[in-house]
């Protein structure tokens, strides 16, 4: 009997030789050298860290209404908060998780806020009307030549600044799909005349029709440097709305070597540092600007106290939602629950929000460092009974599972086509498949393994498909480094592409 064990035992072993023994072998070790270089150096998915610094009430508050229930998942997607609220000119602030060095942010701490930076934009057009330097119906080429005869050129200045104008997201769609689609801060290496020269060669679509556009902001920016005879628009807005506000601390950034030492860290959905966004052709639309709790409560107690420049600026003037409408470049949201003004901000790893409620002197600002939205948050700070969407989600999950069934699936299929090379096309296409989902779906609620795991399985399936391709079978370390090769390939190229 023991000898029949012993016989059964080498038959097996004998059995690892056959062609579909060393192809099951090698994919085998090429799927756990996936997983375990995925568990030892891979990127985390972002949770809401248990740090916690400033007032712990209203942490606490955040924490409840963000859904903390002693899980992971119930702050998934975020890094690090700082909320600040502001009431009858008194102000609480509290930090919430990592703000890049393992603590929590404080109100000085320097996030990047975007497009928050539109209000001051607004406020200044109203105040330049106020003051006769322009007019609303101005068009752009009064203030900027360069665009005379050119159909941007005739854009006014309301419609610049209620997104009205025509004009797309970026001047150059290089710009646009590298600063919004990948976190590449390309509008660092783009000059004011180089916006305004791609200006001129653009065509306008639906002039009139709400659509909304970093381009028009900054070229209203810079109609209204020119306008007032300034050198530059941060010259402008430091005069006209951060010293009277009292914004001592906030400021625009042209280049990462400029970056204050105390910059939060932005995080991508993958837990990758984010690149700053940084550059001065945008300055006006918010695209390289800097800002704290402290400086942003300031703003809010300034609008409240009613001495703020331009102050029809926050008056709607055209519907652009059942409960939404847009005033010069503010949003004015109408419920039943109230009236709030508003703007949020969103760039490559950072995200903010501020919401004022002028009817009963209240302000809320929210800042993170990452990419997870912090509207639903602040609508709930400043208005209890707001909605709030659930803020995590299991279906990136969903879709890693399917994407490796597919993909799987694909390979495995492909094993039976003839000829051969149609076969490795259908393979080929499923390995495209899968790095297209790795770079282009927010997989933030996906542990690294996850990655491993489903680009593991695609090489293993592959493998174990082409092994009758092999004309000696018995020789098994072409199969081996195959596979081991192609799954550390495809790991660095995941890697690569996500962040």
């Amino acid at each position: 009997m023991g000898t029949g064990t012993a016989q059964g035992v080498k038959s097996g072993f004998r059995w690892l030789t056959t062609p579909h023994g060393g192809a099951l072998m090698s994919s085998t070790a090429a799927l756990l050298v996936a997983v375990l270089a995925a568990t030892l150096v891979g990127q985390e998915p972002l949770h809401l860290g248990f740090q916690t610094d400033g007032d712990t009430r209203l942490a606490d508050r955040v924490r409840t209404i963000l859904g903390a229930d002693g899980t992971n998942r119930s702050t998934a997607g975020f890094h690090g908060l700082a909320v600040i609220t502001v009431s009858n000119g008194q102000s609480r602030w509290a930090g919430l998780g990592n703000r890049g060095d393992g603590l929590a942010p404080t109100d000085t701490t320097m996030f990047e806020i975007g497009s928050i930076t539109k209000l001051f934009t607004g406020l200044m057009l109203a105040d330049a009307v106020d003051r006769g330097e322009v007019g609303l119906q101005d068009t752009l080429d009064t203030y900027l030549p360069q665009l005379t005869g050119t159909p941007a050129g005739g854009v006014t200045l309301e419609e610049l600044a209620t997104h009205r104008s025509g004009l797309p997201a970026y001047a150059d769609q290089a710009a646009s799909q590298g600063y919004e689609g990948s976190g590449d801060a390309v509008v660092e290496a783009i000059t004011q005349d180089d916006v305004i020269t791609q200006t001129a060669g653009l065509a306008i679509s639906q002039q009139g029709t709400y659509a909304y556009s970093n381009l028009g902001f900054a070229l209203l920016g810079y109609a209204l440097a020119k306008a007032a005879g300034a050198p530059s628009w941060t010259g402008l807005v430091t005069e006209r709305v951060l010293k009277p506000s009292g914004m001592t601390h906030t400021v625009f950034v042209p280049s990462v070597d400029d970056v204050p030492d105390d910059a939060a860290v932005g995080s991508l959905p993958n837990g990758a540092r984010a690149p700053y966004s940084v550059g001065p052709s945008y300055y006006p639309a918010g695209t390289a600007t800097f800002s704290t709790l402290d400086d942003l409560a300031s703003f809010g107690r300034w609008i409240l106290s009613g001495r703020e420049i331009g102050s029809w600026a926050l008056t709607p003037r055209y519907d652009i939602s059942p409960t939404d409408s847009i005033g010069l470049g503010w949003v004015i949201t109408t419920t039943a629950a109230g009236v709030s003004v508003w703007h949020n901000g969103s760039v490559p790893g950072f995200s903010s929000v501020l919401r004022i409620d002028m009817a009963r002197k209240r302000a809320v600002a929210v800042l993170g460092n990452s990419g997870a939205s912090v509207d639903p948050l602040g609508a709930r700070l400043i208005e209890p009974r707001a909605p709030v969407t659930s803020l995590s989600a299991s279906w990136p999950v969903g879709i890693a599972a399917f994407a490796c069934v597919l993909a799987v699936w694909c390979v495995l299929m492909a094993a039976r086509l003839r000829p051969r090379i149609i076969g490795v096309v259908v393979a080929s296409a499923a390995q495209a498949g899968l790095v297209l989902a790795v770079a282009f779906l927010p997989w933030q609620n996906v542990p690294a393994w996850g990655w491993a795991l489903a680009s593991g399985s695609v090489f293993a399936a592959t493998i174990l498909g082409v092994d009758r391709g092999f004309r000696h079978p018995r020789l098994l370390i072409l199969p081996a480094v195959t596979g081991l090769l192609a799954a550390g390939v495809f790991y660095g190229l995941t890697v690569w592409l996500a962040g």
